[in-house]
């Protein structure tokens, strides 16, 4: 998991990570990626918009 705080003009940056990221993670960590989500203006827009996602996520992490 990978998760910080950004502000907006600076996104582009997070989503070319995001991009590094999916593409290496198999071989530099072992890992499987099982999603991913830009939870973006959660102080403005509050979190509601975004629970079901998240918990559906989370219940991937845990099977």
């Amino acid at each position: 998991m990978s998760s910080g705080p950004i502000v907006p003009a600076l996104r582009m940056f997070c989503d070319d990570a995001t991009k590094l990221i999916k593409s290496t993670i198999g071989d530099s960590l072992n890992a499987k990626l099982i999603g991913t989500l830009y939870a973006g203006g959660v102080e403005k827009v509050g979190m509601d918009r975004y629970l079901e996602r998240t918990h559906k996520l989370g219940q991937k992490l845990a099977v």
